[in-house]
């Protein structure tokens, strides 16, 4: 008699407090496919109305932001927009440099501070996309200083595709002579 009052008492139990009995093991065995499953839907999904930016807008965006970074004094956010790896190639005038490090290490010494870098503005900019992970910018830039100098100059730059983000692989900038000040 015990026994069946225990068993009839566990009944009862278990009809009301059904949810705080049969839920962890409901939860653990609902969560094991599909929280997995929602987590890949929310990588793979899109926004409602968005879609990936064109290549162009990215890469607009990309030199957007390494002027801004610049015009901070922000030289390590600047170089972001660089592939960072030894076969970066960036070539300025006679002067060729190989590798992220080097060219981080060679606008390092020639911008030491906030000062020597003045304001950056980036000009006539051109983009052409070769194919989808490949494009060239061409345009021009100019710095700003307190100092009565305003170097300047045209650039060209080569972009890859490298895992879900446009970098620059190979810059060539060219210094106009002083002579040629801008207006």
């Amino acid at each position: 008699m015990n026994a069946q009052r225990s068993f009839s008492s566990l009944m009862r139990y278990s009809r009301q407090h059904r949810n705080t009995l049969l839920v962890p093991w409901r939860r653990h065995r609902l969560f094991g496919w599909l929280a997995p499953l929602l987590l890949v839907l929310n990588a793979c999904a899109l926004q409602p109305g968005q879609a990936p930016a064109p290549p162009e807008a990215q890469i607009r965006a990309l030199l957007d932001a390494q002027q801004l970074a610049w015009n901070r004094g922000d030289l390590e956010d600047f170089m972001q927009g660089y592939w960072h790896d030894d076969a970066l190639r960036f070539d300025s005038g006679s002067t060729t440099m190989l590798g992220w490090q080097a060219t981080h290490d060679r606008y390092v010494a020639r911008y030491p501070d906030r000062r020597a870098m003045g304001r950056l503005t980036f000009a006539d900019l051109s983009v052409h996309l070769i194919d989808e992970q490949h494009a060239e910018v061409t345009g021009s830039w100019a710095l700003e200083r307190a100092a009565a100098d305003r170097p300047h100059g045209n650039f060209v730059l080569s972009l890859r595709h490298i895992k879900d983000n446009w970098k620059i692989v190979q810059d060539r900038t060219e210094v106009a002579p002083p002579d040629t000040a801008q207006q």
